[in-house]
């Protein structure tokens, strides 16, 4: 086993809960307060996946719960879902903007992800002017607003040239699923081969990846075929590629410019946090062979 070095996760999240918002938890009855406690627990654990059902049932039985509002949102973001996120942001600032000061930020951000830049400057533009806070965590909020206002104004710039040879568009299925795929490298001379990470069903793993939904993910290759389509990439003989996949989540690799060595993270080293476990990440490499087989990382 080849391991390169050890990334620690950064754990580092900053959760701020008054005493009015949890009486706000608790008032709507026992069923929105079991739900809130376990939607705590799940958001403790990073688990922001499930945090989110459960937060969900909360505001579905107590839509004036604030607090779980905005950890539903919070929770929506942190799992990338962030169409869902902005809704739910948006409502925090028309009801408990002075509870929730960071609601507009964090707003600006999904608007800004979600492709509207216009409302996005906005909107930061606006949170520097209200946040009153002078504290040195408040400062690095603004500066990461004023940062955003300068690609934002940037963008809006370069989709305002006449002539762009560029164009976006989300690849097809299967590529993409309605779980996450991200993290796309390329393998080999052509761009007609991609690796990419995905947590959809069928995973090595078969267990819940419960941050981000779907199940733990693995790395998947696909090839166009020419025409229309893009397929899994089965080369034969079998190079073994298959190795770089585990019952554990892995993450995005890189191939070195030959192509005989690949780079790619596997979160499969057990941790004990608190009284939960967690697992550390660690980057992997694998070498292919003279026959053009993987070994195994």
């Amino acid at each position: 086993m080849n391991k390169v070095f050890s990334i620690i996760p950064l754990l580092c999240l900053i959760v701020l809960v008054t005493i009015p918002s949890y009486a706000q938890k608790t008032k709507k009855g026992t069923h929105a307060s079991e739900a809130q406690l376990k939607a705590d627990q799940h958001f403790s654990r990073y688990e922001y996946y499930l945090a989110a059902q459960e937060y969900k049932l909360v505001i579905d039985e107590a839509p004036d719960n604030m607090y779980a509002t905005y950890r539903l949102a919070e929770s929506y973001r942190e799992y990338f879902d962030y169409a869902n996120a902005e809704k739910y942001y948006k409502i925090i600032i028309s009801k408990d903007l002075t509870t929730y000061p960071l609601a507009r930020f964090w707003y600006a951000v999904t608007l800004r992800d979600n492709g509207d830049y216009e409302d996005a400057k906005k909107q930061f533009e606006t949170f520097i002017s209200e946040y009153k806070d002078i504290s040195l965590t408040a400062e690095e909020y603004k500066d990461r607003a004023r940062n955003a206002i300068d690609g934002l104004e940037l963008a809006e710039e370069q989709m305002k040239q006449p002539l762009r040879d560029y164009t976006f568009g989300c690849l097809p299925s299967p590529v993409n699923t309605e779980y996450s795929e991200y993290s796309p490298v390329i393998f080999g001379e052509t761009d007609s081969i991609i690796v990419f990470t995905s947590s959809r069903e069928g995973s090595m793993g078969h267990t819940a990846n419960t941050m981000l939904g779907g199940v733990m993910s693995d790395n998947y290759r696909y090839v166009y075929d020419g025409k229309s389509a893009w397929v899994p990439y089965l080369p034969l003989p079998d190079d073994n590629f298959v190795l770089a996949n585990s019952i554990y989540n892995e993450s995005p690799g890189s191939f070195t410019k030959d192509g005989k060595k690949f780079y790619f993270t596997r979160c499969d080293e057990k941790m004990i946090v608190g009284k939960y476990e967690e697992y550390n990440c660690v980057i992997y490499v694998m070498k292919k062979d003279a026959a053009g087989i993987w070994g195994a990382p």
